[in-house]
């Protein structure tokens, strides 16, 4: 039951990487597309 306990951390572990990553890059598109705009109208 620990290996299993163990496997689930991981799975999880992974999960939290993957929702991270998914945020952490929408944020720099979002910021990467304001400042265009940003620079566009200056």
């Amino acid at each position: 039951m620990k290996h299993f306990d163990w496997l689930k951390h991981e799975v999880t572990n992974k999960n939290e990487v993957k929702k991270y990553y998914l945020f952490s890059s929408s944020i720099s598109f979002s910021f990467r597309s304001y400042s265009a705009s940003s620079a566009s109208i200056f």
